[in-house]
């Protein structure tokens, strides 16, 4: 009876080693995924980033520092700064706004926030030209109205560029900023209030810092993508506008370097790391220690 009553400590241990073992075996096949997908990708673009004719060089990342190249990457981070710091304008009181209505008012609001994503981008930036061309539907109503005397110019520049962007990532800014002003403790603000606090003082004290961490989020999303884009400075930008994506595909399409073309895409891999880590550090840090010492 005592046996019974008390299993074999070994059946205990490989109980134990079941259950640690078992989140790494479900966890394995989407790891083998990402691993095929992402990882050796990378790793194979790096390895070829190095490579040439007479084997190992340096010579890619030595054209990196061409003025033409500095150029079209300062052009990339201003664009990026440009969308961000619009997406940010627009999506902040539009998350606010929303934040405030009813629940089922702001699930139908962040429904329609999020139209636009079941539509494919190549379709939204075509619209976007039709829309902005001289003869478009913009420019035609400013004439006519008399705003303007003649069409502007809103399309094959960074205008055009500028634009199209914002309205495929400006979703994506309302997204965290709206969680963290949803998960914002209505009872500070109406304690502010009782004590006597203005709606502006309660607005910069209470509201703005818990936002932060989604503001930050935002930010940095939107900038991290817009380093990448290439389908819509490609089509609204008519060329004119080169960005750094859009140097690799011309580097591979008129005289196919596969090894220029792969430092250049682990250049603009280690700078939007480099982003990612200053946010990070910025306001991942700094974020967390303001809101410990209210």
């Amino acid at each position: 009876m005592t046996a019974a009553a008390h299993p074999p400590p070994s059946r205990g241990l490989g109980q134990a080693a079941v259950n640690r073992l078992l989140p790494i075996a479900l966890a394995l096949p989407a790891a083998l995924v990402v691993l095929m997908v992402l990882y050796v990708p990378i790793a194979w673009m790096a390895w070829v980033s190095f490579q040439n004719e007479a084997g190992w060089t340096l010579e890619h990342y030595g054209q990196l520092g061409d003025p033409n190249n500095l150029g079209y990457l300062l052009r990339t981070f201003r664009i990026a700064a440009i969308v961000t710091a619009l997406a940010l304008l627009v999506a902040f009181p539009t998350a606010y706004g929303i934040s405030l209505m009813p629940r089922r008012l702001a699930d139908l609001c962040m429904l329609l926030v999020l139209m636009p994503f079941f539509t494919s981008i190549l379709v939204r930036t075509y619209a976007w030209m039709l829309l902005l061309q001289r003869r478009g539907l913009i420019n035609t109503w400013l004439v006519e109205t008399g705003i303007v005397e003649q069409p502007l110019r809103l399309v094959y520049n960074e205008v055009g560029t500028v634009i199209g962007m914002l309205h495929v990532l400006v979703p994506l800014a309302i997204l965290p900023i709206y969680g963290a002003l949803r998960a914002l403790d209505g009872s500070l603000v109406a304690a502010a209030a009782t004590l006597g606090a203005s709606p502006v003082r309660r607005f910069l004290t209470i509201t703005l810092p818990q936002a932060t961490p989604g503001i930050a989020a935002g930010g940095i999303t939107v900038f991290v993508l817009s380093l990448g884009f290439y389908v819509t400075p490609a089509v609204l930008g008519g060329g004119r506008v080169v960005t750094w994506a859009m140097l690799v595909e011309t580097v591979l399409l008129f005289n196919p370097q596969w090894g220029a073309a792969s430092a250049l895409g682990i250049a603009l891999l280690v700078l939007t790391l480099l982003v990612l880590w200053a946010g990070k550090a910025v306001f991942g840090l700094r974020g967390g220690q303001r809101f410990d010492a209210r």
